[in-house]
């Protein structure tokens, strides 16, 4: 496949939409407790080759990380067993803090693998709305709609 695939996901309650262009697609879970389920994997820091660095920019603070190659490979190489020694990956990760309040504001990974001639390349972008406190969250009409068609469909 070759192009841009672009896919927006919202948690709302017990439910997992996913938005590919104007489709949504419901799948319901079990909820999502961040103090439980953080989405960072647990390895040691201390293990990456990395080259850092750190600049300012509209009163945030970025900083900014190039994971070498051999440390991502070491590190899938517990996970995934399926991938090919022939890959090639280049990851940064940028963690974004507001310079003032030092918050974390987001955080964006950029990932490149090339296996051969295919090249992927994904672009994660998360961003920390009012860290510890409760956000309101502006959802599009059609995923409120997808997940109440979702309900009706199992109740049917």
């Amino acid at each position: 496949m070759e192009g841009i695939v672009s896919i927006k996901m919202y948690v709302i309650g017990n439910y997992i939409c996913m938005l590919d262009g104007d489709d949504v697609f419901v799948i319901e879970g079990e909820g999502f407790d961040y103090d439980e389920e953080v989405p960072i994997p647990q390895f040691d820091f201390d293990d990456f080759e990395y080259e850092y660095q750190k600049t300012e920019e509209d009163g945030l603070i970025i900083h900014s990380f190039d994971i070498g190659d051999d440390a991502i490979l070491a590190y899938l190489d517990e996970f995934i067993s399926e991938y090919d020694d022939n890959t090639e990956i280049q990851m940064n990760l940028e963690i974004i803090v507001d310079k003032e309040k030092e918050d974390l504001k987001r955080l964006n990974m950029y990932i490149t693998a090339t296996y051969e001639e295919i090249t992927a390349e994904l672009e994660m972008f998360i961003t920390i709305n009012n860290s510890g406190k409760d956000v309101k969250l502006n959802v599009p009409e059609n995923v409120l709609e997808a997940i109440d068609d979702y309900i009706e469909s199992q109740q049917g």
